[in-house]
Formats: C-alpha cells, sequence, structure tokens
C-alpha cells in the first residue's frame, strides 16, 4: 500500500519534521522529577524507530502545582534538556517539552491547597484515590501573574537546553482548560464570565513564552475537542478557541485530543473505544486551523495515519501506545515489514495501568523493553554463544513469547501446544465483548514463530516421556493455570461454598467455552477483581442472561481502575436490556437449585437470590505438574507465565522474554524464573 501522506516531510516554524508521524505527551514515570538516563534512552529508541516528533510529558511550571514529570520550573532540568536532545537530534527527531499546571487537580510541594479560577474542589484530585478532594485557592492577580511568568521562565530553560519548543496544555481540565471552562470557572472579573475573558489567562501565558524564547522556538498548544460533561466546552467551543489563538499568531503547533477529568477513561480509550475513536471531536478543530495540527486517539498503523491526513483531518497524527509496542513501526513500515510490527492491544495495562500502579512507572504488555530500553528490547537480543535445542511446553502468550525470543537467539525450538491451536486463555479472553483485540499478540507471535520456521505441534502434550525422547537442553514450561473449583474466597479464606460441586456452578472457561447451560438468571461472583468476571458478566448479558454481579469488593473491577476499563465496562453493564445486579461486599455461601445465598461483609446479613446457575471467578491454580515431574532432569529448567504463579498477561509475556534470554545462562538459578536475567555488563553505559 502506498503511503503517499504520512511520510512527506513537514515544516513547523522553521523546524523540519520529517514525517507525520510524532507522539504527544504522556507520563511514563522514568523521570521522577529529573531527565534520567532511562527516559533519554526511552525517547531515543522512538526516534531511533523513525518518528519526527516526540513530546516530553507533562511537567510542573511552578511548585505550587506539584512535580509532574521533570521538574520544569527548576534550572537544574537544563543539563539533562541538553542530553535529550543531543540523543533525539541524534537520530532525526525533534523534541519539545509539554508544560503544565494542574491547577484544582494538586496541590503544592509545600503541602499547600491548589490553585485554580475557582473555588471548586477536583474530581480526581491526586491526593485522593477516588473522589473529591481539597478545595482550592481561587487565584488572585499576584498569582496569576506569578504562573504565567514561571510558564515563561520554563520555556526558557527548555530552549537554553536546547529542545525545539514547548507546548502548553490548554486541556484535560487542567488549569488553562479551567480558566476556559464554564464549569470551573465562576469569576466575574477580567478573568471569568464572558468567552473572550475566561481566554484570557491562556493568551497571556503564550504571548509571555513568545517574548522569553526565540522566533523560531515552536510554541504549540495542546486542546481538548470537548469538555465531556454537560454544561461544559463542546467541539464548537474548543474550535473558536482554537482559531482565536491561531488568530494571534503566536501558536505554531496545535494538538487536538478529548475530554478531561469529568471523562476521565476517555482521555486514553482502551480497546473498546474504535481506533481514531477521537476524531469526531477533535476534527472539527484541527480542520478548521491553517496551522499545522495533530490529532491522538487510538492511530495504530501508518496506514490509519495516512488515511486521516489524507482526508484533511489533521496534518500530523500522535501514535504513542502504538511506538510503545513497537518503538520501530515507522522504519518497519517505510521498508515494507508492516507485517513484523508489533501490535498495541488497547488493554492499558502496562502504559497507563503502570504509571497508576503502586510503582508509578510504566511499561508494556507486549514489549519488554518499553522503559527499561537500557536493558532490553528487540535490539538487545543477541545470538547465544552456542546454539541448543529448546523445548516450549505451552503455547500460551508465555510459551509464544519464549519460543520467539529463544528462536531469535539461535536456538533451535520446538512448541507444544496440549490444545487444537495456539493462544491458551486469549482463546477465551478475546470471545468477550470489545475485547478481540486482546488476542491480537498471540496471532502476530504465531506469525513470527513462522517466519523464524519454529516447529510448532498442537494436540500435543509434553510429558517427562516425551522430554526424555527429545532430549532438549532446555525446557521452558509454559504450562499455564487452570480455574479454581473449590469456591475459594480471599475475604474468607476458611470459609467453604455448600454446592459449590453442583452441577449449575460453572467456571469462566466454561461460559466463554460454551459449554455452560446457565440458565435465564446467572449470579457472576467475582473473588478477584480484575476484567475476567467483567468479560463473563458481558458476555453472559449480551446472550441474553441476566446478570447478578456479587464481589467482596466495594464495587466491580478493581483492578481494572488504573487501565481505565472499569468506568467504559459500567457504561455497558448498567441497566443492560437483559438485566444488571451489582451487589458488593459479598461472601458467596450457598448455590442451591434455583437460588444462592449471600452474605453481607459488612453486616452480616444473609440474603437468597434467585439465580439459575453461578459462575464463579476466584482466580487460577498454577499447572505445575509437568514442572514436578522434570524434577531431576539432566537440562534447564524454566518454569514462566501463569505455570510459575497465576498474573495478568503481562507477566507472562515478560517471564516468557526473560526466560529465553536466561537459555544457556547455566543450570544455577534456572528454575526461579520470575525475574528477568542479570543486565548485559554494558546494559548501564547509558543511552
Amino acid at each position: 500500500m502506498a503511503l503517499d501522506h504520512v511520510f512527506r516531510p513537514i515544516t513547523v516554524n522553521r523546524t523540519e519534521f520529517r514525517n507525520r508521524v510524532v507522539r504527544s505527551a504522556h507520563g511514563t514515570g522514568l523521570g521522577r522529577g529529573e531527565v534520567s538516563d532511562d527516559l533519554i534512552a526511552y525517547h531515543e529508541a522512538r526516534a531511533r524507530g523513525g518518528v519526527a516528533m516526540s513530546i516530553l510529558e507533562a511537567s510542573s511550571v511552578h511548585p505550587s502545582s506539584g512535580t509532574g514529570g521533570v521538574a520544569a520550573y527548576a534550572d537544574a532540568m537544563i543539563p539533562g534538556y541538553a542530553r535529550l536532545a543531543a540523543a533525539a537530534h541524534g537520530h532525526g527527531m525533534a523534541m519539545m517539552q509539554q508544560l503544565i499546571h494542574m491547577g484544582a487537580h494538586a496541590g503544592g510541594l509545600d503541602g499547600g491547597p491548589p490553585w485554580a479560577p475557582s473555588a471548586i474542589p477536583s474530581v480526581r484530585h491526586l491526593r485522593a484515590s477516588e473522589g473529591q478532594g481539597d478545595v482550592p485557592v481561587e487565584m488572585t492577580q499576584g498569582m496569576i501573574d506569578e504562573v504565567v511568568a514561571a510558564f515563561a521562565a520554563a520555556a526558557r530553560r527548555a530552549r537554553e537546553g536546547g529542545l525545539d519548543g514547548v507546548e502548553i496544555h490548554y486541556g484535560h481540565s487542567f488549569l488553562i482548560m479551567q480558566f476556559l471552562s464554564p464549569t470551573m470557572n465562576r469569576r466575574t472579573d477580567r478573568y471569568g464570565g464572558s468567552a473572550e475573558n475566561r481566554r484570557r489567562f491562556g493568551k497571556e501565558v503564550a504571548a509571555a513564552i513568545r517574548e522569553a524564547t526565540d522566533p523560531e522556538f515552536i510554541i504549540g498548544v495542546r486542546l481538548s475537542g470537548r469538555e465531556g460533561v454537560p454544561g461544559g466546552l463542546g467541539p464548537e467551543d474548543c474550535r473558536e478557541i482554537a482559531l482565536d489563538l491561531e488568530a494571534t499568531g503566536l501558536i505554531d503547533l496545535f494538538s487536538i485530543s478529548t475530554a478531561g477529568y469529568l471523562d476521565f477513561d476517555r482521555l486514553i480509550g482502551g480497546m473498546h473505544e474504535e481506533h481514531g475513536y477521537e476524531l469526531p471531536w477533535s476534527a472539527p478543530a484541527s480542520r478548521a486551523l491553517s496551522t499545522p495540527s495533530f490529532v491522538v486517539g487510538r492511530i495504530l498503523t501508518l496506514a490509519e495515519a495516512d488515511a486521516i491526513i489524507a482526508r484533511g483531518d489533521a496534518d500530523m497524527v500522535s501514535m504513542i501506545r502504538a511506538t510503545l509496542a513497537d518503538p520501530d513501526i515507522v522504519r518497519k513500515t517505510q521498508e515494507g515489514r508492516a507485517e513484523d510490527v508489533r501490535p498495541c492491544l488497547g488493554c492499558n495495562q502496562g502504559c497507563i495501568g503502570g504509571s497508576t500502579g503502586p510503582l508509578m512507572r510504566f511499561g508494556c504488555v507486549v514489549n519488554v523493553g518499553a522503559g527499561q530500553e537500557l536493558r532490553f528490547g528487540e535490539d538487545r537480543i543477541a545470538t547465544a554463544g552456542e546454539s541448543r535445542r529448546v523445548l516450549v511446553a505451552g503455547g500460551g502468550p508465555a510459551g509464544l513469547e519464549a519460543a520467539r525470543v529463544a528462536a531469535l537467539r539461535g536456538h533451535h525450538v520446538t512448541l507444544c501446544e496440549a490444545g487444537e491451536a495456539l493462544g491458551g486463555q486469549v482463546r477465551l479472553a478475546r470471545k468477550a465483548p470489545t475485547r478481540d483485540e486482546f488476542g491480537r499478540d498471540v496471532d502476530w507471535c504465531a506469525a513470527q514463530l513462522r517466519k523464524l520456521e519454529v516447529e510448532v505441534r498442537l494436540n500435543t502434550r509434553v510429558d517427562r516421556a516425551l522430554v526424555e525422547a527429545e532430549a532438549p537442553d532446555a525446557v521452558i514450561v509454559a504450562t499455564g493455570s487452570v480455574p479454581r473449583r473449590d469456591g475459594f474466597q480471599a475475604a474468607r479464606p476458611a470459609s467453604p461454598v455448600e454446592g459449590i460441586d453442583r452441577a449449575n456452578v460453572f467456571t469462566s472457561w466454561e461460559v466463554m467455552g460454551d459449554a455452560a447451560e446457565t440458565g435465564a438468571t446467572a449470579l457472576v461472583f467475582d473473588d478477584v477483581g480484575h476484567y475476567e468476571a467483567i468479560a463473563v458478566a458481558e458476555y453472559l448479558l449480551e446472550g441474553g442472561v441476566a446478570v447478578l454481579f456479587a464481589t467482596p469488593h466495594t464495587g466491580i473491577g478493581p483492578q481494572t481502575v488504573g487501565a481505565l476499563m472499569r468506568d467504559p465496562a459500567l457504561r455497558r453493564l448498567t441497566d443492560h436490556r437483559s438485566g444488571f445486579t451489582l451487589i458488593p461486599r459479598a461472601q458467596l455461601l450457598r448455590v442451591g437449585e434455583g437460588s444462592v445465598t449471600l452474605r453481607n461483609l459488612d453486616s452480616g446479613v444473609d440474603r437468597d437470590w434467585a439465580a439459575d446457575s453461578a459462575v464463579v471467578v476466584s482466580g487460577n491454580a498454577a499447572d505445575r505438574a509437568l514442572a514436578e515431574a522434570l524434577d531431576g532432569y539432566g537440562g534447564e529448567v524454566l518454569v514462566v507465565g501463569d505455570a510459575l504463579a497465576p498474573r495478568p498477561m503481562e507477566r507472562a509475556v515478560h517471564d516468557g522474554h526473560y526466560a529465553a534470554l536466561r537459555v544457556g545462562g547455566g543450570a544455577e538459578g534456572a528454575r526461579a524464573t520470575g525475574r528477568p536475567p542479570s543486565p548485559p555488563a554494558n546494559a548501564l553505559s547509558g543511552a
């Protein structure tokens, strides 16, 4: 396919971008207040891969708004900027810094309350895991002047550090959008009331930055194409804001996205959203502009990007998650190897899920190197010193990745799968509504194994006899896990469930495999809190089965919140035509004929509910039979994925990758493979 638009250079101000693929700002957790070696290596990998321009993650311009990515308010950032700029420019990529003040959403470094246009609390304050936080201080004229000057000073630091420009964050409900929005700005002075007054603060920021920097320095603006809440800014409002800004002559580049904290999950829509899902909200503004612009929102291939540009929806496209999954997507596509591009799944588990998780550091389910480019990644898969015979038992995500990486290292690999097709549990997971893309990596890995001439044997269960007959140098055990059937509940681990072995009690596998006669109403009991039970519930609902969803948690899917999957699921489940009832803080006591008994964990009150069947999701048990049978085997034995311990898909893929890197490293420690191998000697030498 000819891609006539996406590979065409474009000039922004006086800087030429070599193509139309850019990367908007996004949080990584790699800097932790500084421009670290990890952060530089992350961006440099995408520069090598062919990206034209990247924007460093949102960074606070003033201590009243926390730190954000790097501390853009500190002169100490300038040397780091210089190293980052040199790394990006060395591979032909322009580099910018996004500047932000979070307003109501974050307080100061000194613990002080947030600064905002009005005393309206944030719906998602950073100090609160859920709900509202501190009431902000309404900014005085002195505070406004101080923040305007801080934006200008931060831009000056970026210029002194050799970056090509800055982007002012005008969207996503942050401070400038709080001034713009009638929902957040209740002022009666020259910064409130009319649309003209509400736009004043942002234009003062842009003017101050232009005055503090050089004429050729790029000034960009990130706008939301709509606010996403009744009474808020709509697409036409945002179009007018963009045109008003353009008329000032201060802005060189526009980035148009959507939504904000009042419609949070649509900021980074997962696989339930269509590719390019933001365009209906962003295109009205980007189409109206004559200044270069780019759009965002699940644009996953360069063919999709080319079509967007060809239609005139924007001049460029941002591809974050696509370049996170495969940093070489541009180069591979230019070389005619689009089939080798590893696909983004849209699962959000490693990227936004990782950055909002306990470590506050992002990664990628399918790309082990994402965020740790100094140690891992496709370019660090070295050929083994000695080719070995490797047998992989299991064709799920862990086994597929292990086989692929082992083959890339030059080993002779045989993969045996007990079932009739590759994919493991993903084959079931992808059957749920909106979840088919969860299987894209399985499809990709299977195609890569064919190219690598890996021998794949389906309907072949590995046992000790087969291993001894094959006599491989290494066995990678990726036999997965199986659902628990004992009714175990983590909140009440010693409490049995009466009737758990009845014929009307099913596992998620049986439901998704169409092997369960659930009747008209089914209880889905979720003891885990991940997406599995949500998928089962939605699958049943779409099949016309009414669902009682009971869980010991306070709501559905607490482990899906960070990946921004819970709220979209609730929108689909709540008031579903088949009938959906949520029962939080529940313990399953009994499954009977046509009814179940649940106990409230807080009050201790029992209640019977009409239900023809029960689907109990209480976690899986590792299938360690092969691992135990191979005790004493003379070759290496490496246990990965769910066979080591049932965990999310990210751990399975990463386990498989790490295990393949270990093959040939000696038997010592080979069984404990749930950790990455030691980095190579040169891994810490910098970018």
